[in-house]
């Protein structure tokens, strides 16, 4: 187990980045490449990063080992704030294209997550916008909810 000190929840939140944190991933296709999107243009729910900046975050998400860094940066200069912890994806599944999410996050789950901060499922709640790691999270005992895309109703979706 970790010295990680919980917020006000009690529990580590597993928070998704593209689409659940990133306001605007939409735009990606738009803003291309990948790098410009992450550096120039990428934006975050401010309602969200409230939420999170009391309590104890793992940041999971899809997105490539290549733009941790200037990812990290962006949250940092754009909100003010910084996840806990974080994985990004180092793996690849076919030859262009990072591992799947579900994919991904099952392997920081099972890898990385329960084994520096504990096996308990109760220990985590998830904050996620991919039905299928929506899915393993709950197939693997780790309360999960959608991630909302509705900022004039911000808490809507995370309510039981």
């Amino acid at each position: 187990m970790s010295d990680a000190v919980f917020g006000p929840s009690g529990r580590i939140i597993l928070q998704d980045l593209n689409v659940a944190l990133s306001s605007n991933f939409a735009e990606l296709s738009k803003n291309r490449p990948m790098s410009k999107f992450v550096q120039e243009v990428e934006e975050y729910r401010s309602w969200m990063v409230e939420l999170l900046k009391h309590e104890y975050v793992i940041l999971v998400t899809a997105r490539s080992v290549a733009y941790e860094d200037m990812t990290l940066e962006r949250i940092k200069s754009q909100t003010g704030w910084m996840p806990n912890d974080w994985c990004f994806n180092p793996w690849i599944e076919d030859e262009k294209a990072a591992m799947r999410p579900h994919r991904a996050k099952a392997r920081y789950l099972k890898e990385i997550i329960m084994p520096r901060y504990g096996n308990d499922p109760s220990l985590y709640f998830a904050i996620e916008s991919n039905k299928f790691s929506r899915s393993m999270y709950r197939a693997n005992d780790v309360e999960c909810r959608d991630a909302n895309r509705d900022d004039s109703q911000p808490w809507k979706s995370l309510l039981p």
